[in-house]
């Protein structure tokens, strides 16, 4: 969910606003379609937990998360973040182990393991 918008209104599962996006960094705008989706799944496989992550970038910044390195971020306070913490506390309820906050996908999928 690098720069992508949680829209507490849209009712498609998801929405990808930049079809020509690096593969690895999509963005898409999603509502609670998505979480009702993940809710289900857990109930039908007997049980899963969610960790879900949303960066502090701007969904209007550049898809490239190497040209958005000092640019300006979403302030905590920002009503998207308030509104999908509050769905996906309400929809996942115990399923939803953690919403993190803060940039912290792009380094760990791109570096090197080390072992």
């Amino acid at each position: 969910m690098d720069v992508s918008t949680y829209n507490k209104s849209q009712t498609l599962f998801l929405n990808v606003t930049n079809s020509g996006a690096q593969k690895d960094h999509i963005p898409v705008t999603f509502g609670p379609t998505l979480l009702n989706v993940m809710s289900k799944v857990s109930k039908d496989i007997g049980g899963a937990e969610y960790m879900m992550g949303r960066s502090m970038l701007r969904p209007s910044v550049s898809s490239d998360p190497h040209r958005n390195l000092g640019l300006p971020f979403l302030k905590p306070d920002d009503p998207m973040i308030a509104d999908l913490a509050v769905a996906a506390h309400q929809i996942l309820g115990g399923d939803l182990d953690a919403l993190l906050l803060g940039n912290v996908g792009t380094p760990l999928h791109k570096a090197p393991l080390g072992f």
